[in-house]
């Protein structure tokens, strides 16, 4: 019997007090319920709730692994959440990382242009 290997592939990025998602699959799809182990870090002041993760893949081979952030409204530099899931007994792991934090501020725009001088007719 094959040894399940799990990868896992990160949502769209999202801002602080968003929930970013990691999407975990199965190959090949276990033939009863897997419970996986992961471990969830981040950088930067996110409110990320990290630590120790269980997650249950079923026989359909794919699960979904979402993590809460705090927004302190606050404008940081971008950080990340990052997602790994550990090798454990019965299958293999792998990781993966997402955004998670309000874009920076725009720069302010340019000058306009000077109005072209008035024609002398």
């Amino acid at each position: 019997m094959e040894v399940p290997a799990i990868s896992i592939a990160a949502g769209n990025g999202v801002t602080e007090g968003g929930s970013p998602t990691f999407t975990l699959s199965a190959s090949p799809a276990p033939a009863a319920d897997l419970d996986v182990t992961g471990t969830v870090s981040a950088s930067g002041d996110y409110g990320a709730g990290t630590g120790t993760r269980t997650v249950t893949i079923p026989t359909s081979g794919s699960a979904t692994l979402t993590v809460a952030t705090a927004d302190d409204s606050a404008d940081e530099a971008d950080g990340s959440v990052t997602a790994t899931i550990n090798s454990g007994d019965g299958y293999t792991g792998s990781r993966a990382d997402t955004d998670n934090d309000d874009p920076q501020p725009p720069d302010d725009p340019p000058p306009p242009d000077d109005p072209p001088p008035p024609d002398d007719d």
